[in-house]
């Protein structure tokens, strides 16, 4: 009896063990990258992909490749080299893509292999299994580079300081084999707008000195050959003083007087109304002007020039502006445009942000903190701030510097703590928190008790959601063991018990045999033997 009662017992405490402590394995964490074939001086696009079966929580992982074959791009959330990182503090889906973009550097094959940084977990901060495959890009030697630098097309305007632009014809007319051309200009002309093409589609044009200043002035194309053969055409621009021009058009003037009363003497009115619809159609096909006014400095628009680099996540791009095309950036995972404005007496200039909606430019200012790039706007009108506060009471709009740019910013009541609006590395706008003591950006979330109560603002940061699962799995545990102990404890006085009540049953039944052999020995007296005894007793006494 004792020996199963045992058994039972250590099978109850390994049923409890097995059912309250029993490990939790989460699923499986896939890391794909795609292959691609490329030629020499290419950019290729390869796609990581990263999937479970669960929501994923966070993960950093990384991609090696051959820096002697490929260049990094963008895609990544940081890298070069060699290798790229992913980063993600919070997931909660299902699956995650990157569009990683390289330059095809030299021929030959790159494996492209996917490496752990820290193991993935899923929103439960359970750990994940890791399952990678990787892929390759293969370069090809290309085909034998063009030497073509010509020019299939030169035009070139004159622009106002009104703002108003006239075409001007070149001396000689242009030809692709001619590189050099005179020009004349008035006093009142600022600078000059060059539409130009090359005769092959790979060939680089760049344009530099087009402002006029007065006296003789060049301006210069310079059109860069595939094989990287090099031909300028050279524009030689005299520019009137203001005396000149007032003479000329004094002269110009009296000529055009006797013309026109000569023109109204000899035809009629039908073909004066045919010669001003000609006129106007003639001006509005006219490219507009590329002057703009940002923050009462004059400026204008002009090409990216060559020897300023294209900041990196983002490709050349034709922009097109009131008729003009202009060398512009465009972003490579944004709708974003980098326009590139000089400023009009320093001739200094820098990359802005251009607004199709309103038409408006907002200095382009891109941060970037453990390796995410942060893109800085204005602050929006209707953009929704904390504690259900309004600009120029509770917050009070100014400027800031942050790594040598000056951006617009709210500040509240907080010391060197100021509420910024940028994009991050996803194209995803948001409001942040930057601490201008220690240069740290934080995302600012609304949370519901800040809606209900409108007294709180909760700041999430790059770890604090994978932190608060680990907490609660610990509390999990924690409860379990102590779960665990008191069964045993109880499992172990249930056996004592149990033991002491067996101890006690033997010493009952034995008293209880004494009791009944007593009885059978002990014989009921007949009335003989009771007066028998009775007799004794009296004569003893």
């Amino acid at each position: 009896m004792k020996k199963k009662a045992g058994i039972s017992t250590v099978m109850m405490i390994l049923f409890l063990v097995l059912i309250m402590n029993r490990t939790v394995y989460a699923a499986d964490f896939n890391a794909s990258v795609s292959s691609a074939n490329a030629s020499q001086g290419e950019n290729v696009s390869v796609t990581v992909t990263f999937s479970s079966g669960a929501n994923i929580g966070a993960y950093a992982m990384k991609l090696t490749y051959d820096a002697g074959i490929l260049e990094y791009v963008s895609g990544a959330d940081g890298g070069g080299g060699g290798s790229v990182q992913f980063y993600n503090d919070y997931v909660n889906s299902t699956s995650k893509s990157y569009a990683v973009s390289f330059k095809a550097k030299t021929a030959g094959t790159s494996a492209l292999t996917l490496e752990t940084i820290s193991v993935p977990c899923d929103t439960d901060a359970n750990d994940m299994t890791v399952k990678v495959s990787g892929g390759s890009v293969t370069v090809a030697a290309p085909a034998k580079a063009s030497g073509n630098n010509n020019l299939s097309a030169l035009n070139v305007a004159l622009v106002y300081e009104d703002g108003k632009t006239e075409s001007a014809a070149l001396s000689p007319e242009f030809s692709a084999e001619t590189t050099s051309y005179k020009l004349s200009a008035g006093a009142n002309v600022t600078r000059l707008s060059l539409d130009v093409s090359a005769a092959d589609g790979k060939a680089v044009v760049n344009v530099s000195g087009t402002r006029m200043d007065p006296g003789s002035n060049t301006t210069t194309i310079t059109v860069t050959a595939e094989n990287g053969d090099v031909k300028k055409y050279v524009i030689y621009t005299e520019k009137e003083t203001a005396q000149e021009t007032t003479t000329e058009k004094a002269t110009e003037t009296t000529a055009a007087q006797q013309e026109t009363t000569q023109q109204q003497e000899e035809t009629t009115i039908q073909e004066e109304t045919t010669e001003t619809q000609e006129t106007q159609e003639s001006q509005e096909n006219q490219p507009g002007s590329l002057d703009v006014i940002i923050g009462g400095v004059n400026g204008y628009i002009s090409d990216i020039p060559e020897d300023v680099q294209i900041p990196e996540g983002y490709e050349s791009y034709t922009f097109a502006y009131n008729g003009n095309n202009i060398a512009a950036a465009r972003g490579l995972s944004t709708d974003l445009v980098l326009v590139y404005i000089r400023d009009a007496q320093t001739e200094e200039g820098r990359f802005y942000i251009y607004n199709e909606g309103n038409g408006s430019f907002t200095p382009y200012v891109c941060i970037t903190v453990r390796q995410h790039m942060y893109t800085i706007f204005d602050i929006p009108e209707n953009v929704e701030l904390p504690f259900q506060g309004t600009i120029g009471n509770e917050y009070q709009k100014l400027f800031i510097d942050i790594d040598g740019n000056s951006v617009e910013a709210l500040k509240y009541d907080a010391e060197d703590l100021y509420l910024v609006y940028a994009m991050n590395w996803d194209g995803a706008y948001n409001l942040y928190y930057y601490d201008a003591k220690e240069g740290n950006f934080l995302r600012y979330q609304y949370t519901a008790m800040e809606k209900q109560e409108q007294n709180r603002v909760t700041v999430v940061t790059e770890d604090s959601t994978q932190k608060n699962s680990k907490s609660l799995t610990m509390a999990r545990n924690i409860f379990a063991v102590l779960t665990i102990c008191f069964a045993i404890i109880a499992v172990i006085l249930g056996i004592m018990l149990y033991g002491k009540k067996r101890k006690a049953e033997p010493q009952v039944y034995e008293e209880y045999d004494a009791y009944a052999e007593y009885e059978e020995d002990v014989k009921p007296m007949d009335e003989k033997r009771l007066d028998k005894e009775l007799d004794n007793i009296l004569k003893r006494k």
